[in-house]
C-alpha cells in the first residue's frame, strides 16, 4: 500500500505576519535606493524606477513605509 505524500503546512496571514524581517535585506534594499535616488538627482531627475522582485512582501512593505517616513513619494 503506498502511502499518500504529507501535504506542507501552510501559515495563516497572522503567523507570517509575526515572522520577524531580516533587518539587513531592509538595509541593502534601502541603500540601493539611495544610491539610485543621487545618482537620478545628479542627472537632474526627480523620479526612479525601483525593481522589487528580489524582496519578499514583508521586506518590500518595511522598505516603503521607511521611504514615506524619510518624505519620499512611493508609489507601488
Amino acid at each position: 500500500m503506498k502511502k499518500s505524500p504529507k501535504k506542507p503546512e501552510r501559515l495563516t496571514a497572522a503567523q507570517a505576519r509575526a515572522i520577524p524581517i531580516d533587518n539587513s535585506f531592509v538595509e541593502d534594499g534601502l541603500q540601493s535606493i539611495y544610491k539610485a535616488i543621487r545618482q537620478a538627482a545628479g542627472q537632474g531627475h526627480s523620479e526612479i524606477l525601483w525593481r522589487h522582485s528580489t524582496f519578499s512582501d514583508g521586506v518590500k512593505e518595511v522598505i516603503m513605509q521607511r521611504l514615506k517616513d524619510d518624505g519620499y513619494h512611493v508609489v507601488d
